[in-house]
């Protein structure tokens, strides 16, 4: 009988969190979404109402406005944010329209894929690395594409393109009921009607208000740029959170578990003082992913107490270390566990030892490995 420690399972994980964390409190709720959509709708009227002059500062603020209701957006989607599943359900999919996400497709590619499969790069999609050699199989245009990927000017045109329209906008093929295929499309609609109303809306204002500038120029200030400048900032906070020299990824399913995922495939990224509260608690990613059902309002408290037994990778952040990250983190060796540069030079150390591996292994043999394969599976389809 092998004398090798599985790793922790998920119930045991979790023990270490505050066992009230995971309680949704409406007020809470409440007080985060009221200037949260305040703040939006002040920017967006701000800008329209501005000089053309002002737009270069007004649409990035109205962008990150709109990032903090991306945040909201995202516990609502994973029922977290108030103690009733429909407002829940409602919330996401009106906190979503100012980037453009349906809820229907990040539920199922946010909630059970990337939830289910986190860090396992055949299943996962979020920043997942290539392998040096695949990336040298490229054709010469696409290699040109993923570094610019993985270059921080393009993280936008990363989500937009390999996230938001390959994987949320576009009903997957894997999902075969067709109640949850008609939904997806009607959210498709919703968002298509969003924008439109949004659009109708801001014209209208803007005549209203006597601004001088051609209308659809006002709807390119007043949506569409803050709308990528959103998308920017949620490929960027995504990037942080599964990015780093000590963060490793799997393509092996018997070296993947719970733990090697959800603890040591999320990096818990620290900014300046205040920031972190100011977005929500969005970078206590490692207790979010831990367990998804705890509200953004407990993650600090959860994220404190979980660290005390099962220590994450942590970042200070800043934009030396962030500069660090992208010229360390381009491709991934999945044999030897450790990243290269695009050039083909090894850039960081061992991200996870091998009596880790072994550990994993010990955990996915047997009734557990078959259990924790079930669980997964059920995770990644979800309700689809």
């Amino acid at each position: 009988m092998s004398n090798i420690q599985p790793l922790p399972n998920a119930g045991q994980v979790r023990a270490s969190m505050p066992s009230d964390s995971r309680r949704r409190n409406l007020a809470k709720a409440i007080a985060l979404l009221i200037p949260s959509v305040a703040l939006y709708l002040a920017a967006w009227l701000l800008v329209i109402s501005a000089p053309w002059w002002l737009w270069p500062i007004l649409s990035p603020i109205a962008g990150v406005a709109a990032g903090l209701l991306f945040v909201i957006a995202h516990d609502a989607g994973h029922d977290a944010f108030t103690p009733f599943h429909a407002l829940n359900s409602f919330l996401a999919r009106i906190l979503f329209l100012p980037s453009w996400h349906c809820y229907s497709g990040w539920v199922h590619a946010h909630n059970h894929v990337h939830h289910g499969w986190t860090n396992f790069q055949p299943r996962d999609y979020v920043w997942a690395p290539m392998a040096l050699a695949d990336f040298r199989r490229l054709p010469r245009g696409k290699r040109w594409l993923a570094r610019v990927y993985r270059w921080w000017p393009g993280f936008w045109l990363y989500y937009l393109v390999e996230v938001l329209i390959k994987k949320i906008l576009i009903v997957q093929p894997e999902v075969r009921r067709g109640k949850t295929r008609l939904r997806w499309v009607l959210d498709d609609l919703f968002v298509a009607a969003g924008f439109a109303v949004q659009a109708a809306a801001t014209v209208w204002i803007a005549r209203a208000s006597g601004a001088a500038a051609h209308p659809a120029l006002i709807v390119v200030a007043a949506q569409i740029i803050p709308g990528l400048v959103t998308i920017w900032f949620v490929a960027f906070v995504t990037y942080l959170q599964h990015t780093h020299p000590s963060i490793p990824w799997f393509q092996d399913l018997d070296e993947w578990t719970f733990y090697t995922g959800q603890v040591l495939g999320t990096s818990h990224t620290d900014f300046a003082r205040g920031i972190n509260r100011l977005i929500h608690n969005v970078m206590e990613h490692t207790a979010h992913h831990v367990d998804p059902r705890i509200p953004l309002y407990h993650l600090r408290r959860a994220q404190e107490r979980l660290e005390d037994d099962h220590p994450p990778v942590r970042h200070n952040f800043s934009w030396r270390s962030f500069g660090y990250l992208q010229r360390t983190c381009q491709t991934y060796d999945f044999e030897r566990h450790c990243w290269f540069g695009f050039d083909g030079r090894q850039t960081s150390s061992r991200t996870v030892d091998e009596e880790i591996l072994e550990r994993a292994r010990a955990s996915r043999t047997g009734s557990a490995k078959h259990c924790s394969s079930l669980e997964a599976v059920a995770t990644a389809e979800g309700s689809a």
